[in-house]
């Protein structure tokens, strides 16, 4: 991947030269795109520049140095078509940026990873795999579909929706959920009553909690009466905004057939709870640990079976701990899930 051809170039020099005469001072302080004959200048620019620093996927497993070569060609060739004025002084940079943002020379494999923002402007990059595009509302298409990052992304569908907000259909007992690819997700709770009374309007028959509802039932209130006594002080109390994260991870875990800590969307316990409105697991800025079960089918049972665990038992007596959310979801394979979170600072979200 050599530097340019002087012949390739003279060639445009010449044409451009035509079109940007009367307004092709370097000195001129207008943005690039904003002067007449910008956008012309540098379409014709990039043509050239994709013939004097020819513009496909890596052809070997030296891809870097393959792209570092590609830059740096294309680095010099917006010098010189600044300095000949086939573009403005100002344009400079952003051809050289058009190269950066290209899929020129990347990896054999690699994605354009693709985000449309809610005001409806495209941005992109370009990595490894397609796990690696993040946020996870976030498209791909392969390299080598186009030469430009933005142009493989307008051949892309948008995501179908951005936040689990949109997707709120307003029924108490669904678990409403934003999926970029498949749409909004909107999973019925075959426990849940709504407007029953069992836990409060929307409360499952097991545990006083549905999909959209996070008041403590009271097995939920037993668990915390048991695990208080058994800690013998200082008391932990519940917190609203950690009553969301716990039983809303509960819910994700019934409705998705899985059990873990960290959930189907990637998400960490303490990330959860930010979410959900506790500020201090933010950054997070206190102590935080998260205890999860299934099977049991009472408050007692879980409680025993967190006290037969070493590193579970150690996680309710630790006496950092001030505040928790609780969580039980009913159904799914297990039959019952429970979640506790555990903080250590009691903020305004938890009144």
């Amino acid at each position: 991947m050599g530097r340019y051809s002087s012949q390739v170039y003279t060639g445009l020099a010449a044409a451009m030269l035509l079109i940007l005469a009367p307004e092709a001072d370097a000195a001129n302080g207008a943005r690039c795109g904003n002067q007449t004959g910008d956008d012309a200048a540098m379409a014709g620019a990039w043509d050239a520049l994709t013939q004097a620093c020819p513009c496909e996927p890596a052809r070997t497993a030296k891809w870097r140095q393959e792209r570092s070569a590609f830059v740096r060609c294309a680095r010099n060739f917006a010098g010189d078509a600044a300095k000949s004025g086939v573009i403005r002084g100002r344009c400079r940079n952003n051809l050289v940026q058009a190269a950066k943002q290209s899929t020129c020379a990347r990896k054999n494999k690699a994605v354009t990873c693709c985000k449309t923002a809610k005001n409806g402007n495209e941005s992109c990059s370009v990595t490894k795999t397609a796990g690696k595009c993040k946020p996870t509302n976030q498209r791909f298409a392969e390299v080598g579909e186009t030469e430009s990052c933005l142009d493989a992304c307008e051949n892309v569908a948008g995501p179908a929706c951005l936040t689990d907000s949109e997707c709120d259909d307003g029924n108490p007992c669904t678990d409403d959920a934003c999926d970029p690819t498949a749409g909004c997700e909107n999973v019925v709770d075959p426990f849940c009553q709504s407007g029953g009374t069992s836990g409060g309007a929307g409360g499952t028959s097991c545990s006083g909690n549905g999909s959209s509802t996070h008041g403590l039932s009271a097995q939920e209130l037993e668990l915390v009466t048991r695990i208080n006594n058994y800690r013998k002080g200082p008391n932990i109390t519940p917190c609203n905004s950690l009553n969301r994260a716990a039983q809303d991870h509960a819910n994700d875990m019934r409705n998705k057939n899985y059990y873990a800590h960290k959930g189907k969307n990637g998400s960490e316990f303490w990330e959860r709870a930010c979410k959900a409105g506790y500020k201090n697991g933010c950054v997070p800025n206190t102590w935080m640990g998260e205890i999860i079960t299934g099977w049991a089918s009472t408050a007692e049972a879980a409680f025993k079976m967190w006290k037969g665990s070493p590193g579970h038992n150690a996680l309710m007596k630790e006496k950092l701990y001030t505040v928790a959310g609780i969580g039980h979801a009913c159904g799914g394979p297990l039959g019952h899930y429970w979640v506790i979170d555990f903080a250590g600072a009691n903020e305004a979200s938890c009144k």
